[in-house]
């Protein structure tokens, strides 16, 4: 009955779909919660695996692993909610920095942080394409040059060229700015 799931799953059968969820549903959780440390988080990632499964159910081969391929999918799901979690810790930090700390901001900082925000979406939109990509991937999601590497399918020092080339034109376009 197991065996049959995947191809059952594949034709649209929502009875073994459901019997697959009930069966691995609870395991997957606590398995991404040790990824998390926060069961609503982790139910969220088990449920998006299952709705991504049920999206691509074409996909499946018949006969496939589906358990080893949920908890694969669990914990790739767990560790970009980890990343997005970093990313988004550090701007946090930055803006209670910026705002909270700095209370008494006026209106000549509110423009020249318009200002200055102006001058460096001018300055990417500078980097090319491929750059600019990486430059983001970099410094925006906070993933290692080897991650990019992996990700772009390119060698890490063609991702360092990249970096340096975007890094190169943002010191050369906002030079004037930070004298």
């Amino acid at each position: 009955m197991i065996n049959q799931l995947p191809a059952r799953i594949r034709m649209g059968d929502t009875k073994a779909f459901e019997l697959l969820f009930r069966t691995h549903y609870p395991a997957l959780c606590s398995f991404a919660n040790k990824y998390l440390f926060c069961t609503e988080e982790s139910q969220d990632v088990v449920q998006d695996v299952f709705i991504k499964l049920w999206e691509n159910r074409c996909d499946i081969t018949p006969g496939e692993p589906l358990k080893a391929w949920l908890y694969k999918a669990v914990a790739n799901s767990s560790i970009s909610r980890l990343r997005h979690r970093k990313v988004r810790n550090r701007y946090d930090e930055i803006l209670k920095l910026v705002y909270v700390e700095n209370s008494c901001i006026t209106p000549h900082d509110t423009l020249l942080e318009h200002e200055l925000s102006e001058h460096l979406s001018q300055a990417l939109n500078r980097i090319p394409p491929q750059s600019r990509r990486i430059f983001s991937l970099s410094r925006t999601e906070g993933l290692k040059y080897g991650e990019i590497a992996e990700i772009l399918k390119i060698s890490v020092k063609t991702v360092e060229g990249h970096m340096s080339k975007a890094l190169a034109i943002l010191r050369t376009e906002l030079k004037d700015r930070f004298r």
